[in-house]
């Protein structure tokens, strides 16, 4: 055995401490069980054999497991970790390796492993399949459904079937295809199922021919004899089927009953103009679709209305018919506008349009307006007021000789159109600046061209930004009159800046130039300016009179003195070494940066202030006397030295472990004791074993080398455990330390 000896204080009892293998780091340690785990695959099939599954529950042992078979019964099959794939039975055991807080275990029962021959059928229940079944009424017609029928084939489970359409039981009454699954209830030797596929549900409908649909009605007509003539119908139908046409002759205005036309089968039918007389015509639109075999009706007719065809012997321009009436409007002003008319006629004549003011609403007498001639009129917005329109309609027929009238007009009903100011803006007048006199008014400023004071006789006194009403009414007359605020600055008149006496005061953290006082009429440019230690500063200021109206500019002279430096705590001690001490940093409250000093007396020295918190150089066994002050800035006075830190320097302890009859002890008993801030190096020094952890207070510390250095400023009990492995075994002890 080695002992090596390199701390002040020589610890000669040597205590062993032996450890079984795979001892455990703390003896708080919980050991696995096997109902600790939820075991599975325990019955598997000749063919398809995987592992079984043992899984650690809730708030249980993570260690590896390691499982092994053994045969039983009538198959042999020697204890091992690989699974056998022959049909049999077999014990299963496992073993769990040590984790954190538990014990390794051993020899853990888990159960029986049955494996079942390829060829046998399987033990207990049976399981339906979708193949089990007979499945019908897979195609339906809308109107007629009923559910789809599922038969269990002979010898197959009998059990409750649930059937299911898209997911839902509701049989479906909609048109087109529905996913169908079913569920099997238990029963007798068998086990239930769920989501078998039974396959498509189809639900169709008989298809029918689409009425056809009139879009186009056949016009009547009044015509001169002999003039040719076309009446039309148009029809759509949205089925794809075919449309036919056949069209009739009737002895009144109606599609009741008439004649067929024999040859009139299109869409178009030119009735004789031969004869003078009054005739009726309408006609018949008949849709076919191809006959599929569903028994639905594959032809449909609908009769048109009945067209009047009068054939005169002469020819007259008919009245036009107004079918829209300009309407009366109110606009503002340069807003477009548009008046309209619409008229027709039937005896396609050709309208013509002529527009008229008037002074009145009448549409007797009026003025032509040259160019409106057209059915739309944009009226003039250009000046406000109120106005009268009217159209004139008039048709136009050729002349055949025949004596007919070939012209006719009519006027519409006359609009009143009115045209509103628009609305006014007042814009953005500049400003107006001017300087205070003792008679100053409103009145006194001028105004651009249209603006006016609400109230031109206000006084004004000196002032930025004060705003006053004020109108805009703009010269042509077309807009409403705007109000408003004009902004006026008032500069105040000047006067002589008389010098105050320097102003004394003393620094703070937060001096502004705010905190001064000053005379009445006196303020500064800038009062939030800060201000630091310093003789004959210079600041802006103005003067303003009682009255507001009068001011002066000038320059104040401000004298600030040091403050006194802020006395600080008394220093903590943050580590020692052999030869050093060093203090945790000491905070100043008002910002200010510290010093510290060191000395072998409690008198605080004059000199040898230091930024750093570290002295270094020092001697064994010596006690120090450490302060810290403020230390003198641009706006602060060095500060008082604080109470003192002492500290005695003490050599640092060091402990080697050593390996002894297959043993690990230490050279301390098991123990240490040390002052806060003083530093314990830790060796395991032996050959032949390997170190694998250090723990300190039972957690792992993440160290494996063969030293440890412990330190702390903190009072109190500490463990640290070394965990050491050879020859495959496993050797932990711990050393008590305590710091005070």
């Amino acid at each position: 055995m080695k002992i090596i000896k390199r701390a002040v204080i020589a610890v000669s009892i040597f205590i062993g401490l032996a450890l079984a293998a795979c001892k455990n780091p703390s003896d708080s340690n919980q050991i696995p069980t096997a109902a600790d785990y939820t075991i599975g695959n325990l019955a598997q099939t000749e063919g398809s054999v995987t592992a079984v599954t043992i899984r650690p529950k809730q708030g249980k042992s993570r260690g590896k497991v390691t499982i092994y078979y053994e045969g039983t019964g009538g198959t042999s099959y020697t204890k091992s970790r690989t699974i056998s794939e022959t049909a049999g039975t077999y014990n299963v055991t496992f073993n769990v390796a040590e984790a954190s807080g538990w014990d390794a275990a051993s020899g853990l029962y888990a159960g029986i492993l049955t494996i079942t021959a390829a060829n046998q059928p399987p033990a207990g229940n049976q399981t339906p399949a979708a193949a089990d079944y007979t499945i019908g009424n897979l195609t339906q017609t809308a109107g007629n459904v009923t559910p789809v029928t599922i038969t269990p084939k002979t010898g197959k489970s009998t059990g409750t079937i649930t059937i299911f359409y898209n997911g839902v039981t509701a049989l479906p009454m909609e048109l087109g295809n529905y996913t169908v699954t079913f569920d099997v209830a238990e029963a007798n030797g068998w086990d239930s199922a769920t989501g078998l596929i039974a396959g498509t549900l189809t639900v169709s409908v008989q298809v029918n021919a689409q009425t056809p649909t009139i879009t186009g009605q056949p016009s009547g007509a009044t015509v001169t004899i002999n003039t040719p003539y076309s009446l039309s119908v148009t029809a759509g139908v949205s089925d794809g089927g075919s449309l036919s046409y056949r069209w009739y002759s009737n002895t009144g205005a109606s599609n009741t009953g008439g004649t067929v036309i024999a040859g009139a089968t299109a869409a178009d039918y030119n009735p004789p103009t031969s004869m003078v007389g009054t005739f009726y015509y309408f006609a018949e639109v008949t849709n076919t679709i191809h006959n599929n075999g569903d028994g639905g009706t594959k032809t449909v007719s609908v009769r048109s209305d009945a067209a009047t065809l009068a054939v005169n012997t002469f020819v007259n321009a008919r009245t036009p018919a107004i079918t829209t009436q300009p309407t009366t409007a109110t606009v503002v002003f340069n807003a477009s506008h548009s008046l309209s008319v619409a008229a027709s006629v039937s005896d396609s004549g050709s309208l013509s349009y002529r527009w008229y003011s008037n002074t009145a609403p009448s549409n007797s007498g009026g003025t032509v307006i040259a160019g409106a001639v057209s059915a739309i009129y944009n009226p003039s917005t250009g000046t406000a007021g109120t106005y009268y329109y009217f159209a004139e309609v008039a048709n136009t027929i050729s002349d055949n000789g025949d004596g007919g009238v070939k012209t006719a007009s009519v006027r519409s009903n006359a609009v009143t159109f009115t045209v509103n100011k628009a609305a006014g803006t007042f814009g953005s007048p500049a400003a107006i600046n001017t300087t205070y006199t003792p008679a100053l008014t409103l009145a006194s400023l001028a105004l651009p061209t249209g603006y006016a004071w609400n109230a031109p006789a206000t006084s004004l006194n000196a002032g930025n930004g004060q705003s006053f009403p004020a109108t805009y009414t703009d010269p042509s007359g077309n807009y409403t009159t705007a109000s408003g605020n004009i902004t006026v600055n008032v500069a105040k008149a000047s006067v002589v800046f008389v010098p105050l006496a320097v102003i004394n005061t003393t620094y703070a953290p937060v001096l502004m130039l705010s905190h001064l006082t000053l005379p009445s009429g006196y303020g500064w440019n800038a009062p939030a300016t800060s201000l630091n230690a310093g003789n004959g500063q210079s600041f802006p200021a103005t003067y303003t009179d009682s009255s507001g109206n009068y001011a002066a500019s000038g320059d104040i002279t401000v004298n600030v003195a040091k403050e006194r430096g802020t006395t600080v705590s008394a220093p903590t001690l943050s580590a020692i070494t052999q030869n050093s001490i060093t203090v945790n940093p000491v905070t100043a409250s008002n910002g200010q940066q510290v010093e510290y000093a060191i000395s072998v007396n409690s008198a605080a020295p004059s000199s040898g202030w230091q930024s750093s918190p570290t002295f270094t150089g020092l001697n064994d066994g010596t006690t120090y006397y450490i302060y810290a002050r403020s230390a003198a800035n641009n706006n602060y006075e060095t500060g008082l030295a604080s109470y003192s830190l002492a500290v005695t320097l003490r050599y640092r302890i060091e402990y080697y472990w050593v390996n002894q009859q297959d043993s690990l002890v230490t050279t301390s008993g098991g123990t240490a004791t040390l002052n806060a801030g003083e530093t314990l190096t830790i060796t395991a020094q032996t050959s032949g074993y390997v170190v694998k952890q250090w723990h300190l207070n039972g957690m792992n510390t993440g160290q494996s080398g063969n030293t440890y250095i412990f330190s702390s400023t903190a009072a109190g009990k500490y463990t640290v455990g070394l965990f050491v492995e050879k020859d495959g075994r496993l050797y932990n002890t711990n050393i008590t330390i305590t710091v005070r």
